[in-house]
């Protein structure tokens, strides 16, 4: 069966891959202005300022490890473009099953991808209210299933990001890859 499976380790948290967020009412940009695409290195800087403004400073990443994500052969890293400015970004890659890779660690490839694994996704204060979490992820999945990867896995940090959107464990929602589309089925307790 297909499976998104959430780990937990010591000083860690689930998080959800349905990531709600708030509704489009006065938004300054329109999310039909937002492009979906591949993250490159000449985002870079831009996504290294995305994470710094998201998260606390002991989970930025140093360049390298970010960058040696964009060099893996299952690649899914994108990044959400309005204007020409980079307002959000999904680190994700095929990876062994239930090996996650150490924050912060510079990536070679794996022997074997058995699961879309989802590093990172950070959107900025500005594109915040867009649902480019959903969009970024949606693509990646997407791409995954094309490469026959029909799993993911992710680590959530606590307090990785502030969000109203993931409040409780009732969120969850199992997800399932299959052909183009993300499917939901009813919300689940977490398990591991």
């Amino acid at each position: 069966a297909n499976k998104v499976l959430a780990l937990i380790l010591p000083g860690l948290c689930r998080a959800s891959l349905t990531l709600g967020e708030s509704r489009l009412t006065e938004h300054p940009m329109s999310p039909t202005a937002v492009t979906i695409r591949s993250l490159t290195e000449s985002d870079l800087p831009a996504a290294i300022a995305v994470q710094a403004a998201v998260y606390p400073v002991p989970l930025l990443e140093e360049p390298d490890a970010f960058a040696s994500r964009l060099h893996l052969p299952q690649s899914y890293c994108l990044a959400a473009v309005c204007d020409g400015r980079l307002i959000a970004y999904l680190l994700a890659h095929g990876w062994p099953s239930e090996n996650p890779p150490a924050l912060d660690a510079v990536l070679s490839p794996a022997r074997q991808n058995e699961v879309l694994y989802i590093h990172d996704l950070a959107v900025a204060p500005l594109g915040r209210g867009l649902r480019l979490g959903q969009r970024l992820l949606q693509r990646a999945f997407e791409l995954a299933v094309q490469d026959k990867l029909t799993d993911a896995e992710l680590i959530a940090v606590e307090g990785a990001a502030p969000s109203t959107a993931i409040s409780s464990a009732s969120q969850w929602k199992v997800q399932r890859l299959t052909g183009a589309a993300l499917v939901s089925s009813s919300p689940q307790s977490p398990t591991v």
